[in-house]
């Protein structure tokens, strides 16, 4: 992967640019066994290799990161519409106050290759940054116990939890800001 994240955003009208993303989708979770809830919130194709949210892709922002061989590598997907809520699923509902901030939801990130922290910041960072200057305040998200303490790290709050099966998953919420490093924006000239 290359140091340089060039963010896109998925044609979410391309039904090919929809297959190759499905297709990378499934092989960033094909390999998780251990997780048999995203077997319920996902629609799988296991003959076809291919892997879609139940979110329709009209309501979704889908950045991606291609590596050098230009193979989508990395992506979050993020429900934009909020018509509909993935982690109803689970349980979870957004707030809808009058007034509330505008929020958005993260569906899915993977990443292929490159897992490293400093990667997955950075991919996290661009996205969020841009969705911040889409107008949108803060992000929900679903999330297993393995990583929720990176979130709640960066300033995410639990708002819920349940146990589905015997697994935990935690509902979070954190602030956006301009920097798209999640929490309050930073004061000062400091580098994130």
């Amino acid at each position: 992967m290359t140091d340089f994240l060039k963010l896109e955003q998925l044609d979410v009208t391309s039904p090919t640019l929809i297959a190759e993303w499905e297709r990378a989708f499934y092989k960033g979770f094909a390999h998780v066994t251990g997780n048999r809830l995203i077997r319920t919130l996902w629609n799988w194709d296991d003959a076809g290799q291919r892997l879609a949210t139940r979110i329709p892709y009209l309501d979704q922002v889908i950045y991606y990161w291609r590596d050098d061989q230009g193979e989508i590598a990395s992506s979050i997907a993020t429900n934009i519409a909020m018509t509909q809520f993935q982690s109803s699923t689970f349980g979870f509902e957004p707030d809808r106050a009058e007034g509330a901030p505008r929020g958005c939801e993260l569906i899915v990130a993977f990443s292929l290759s490159d897992r490293s922290l400093s990667h997955v910041i950075a991919v996290r960072n661009a996205a969020l940054s841009d969705l911040y200057q889409r107008g949108f305040r803060r992000a929900y998200l679903t999330t297993a116990d393995k990583v929720h303490h990176l979130w709640l790290r960066c300033g995410a709050r639990v708002l819920g939890e349940t146990v589905i099966d015997g697994e935990r998953r935690r509902f979070l919420e954190f602030p956006l800001n301009p920097s798209g490093v999640p929490g309050p924006p930073s004061r000062g000239t400091g580098h994130s």
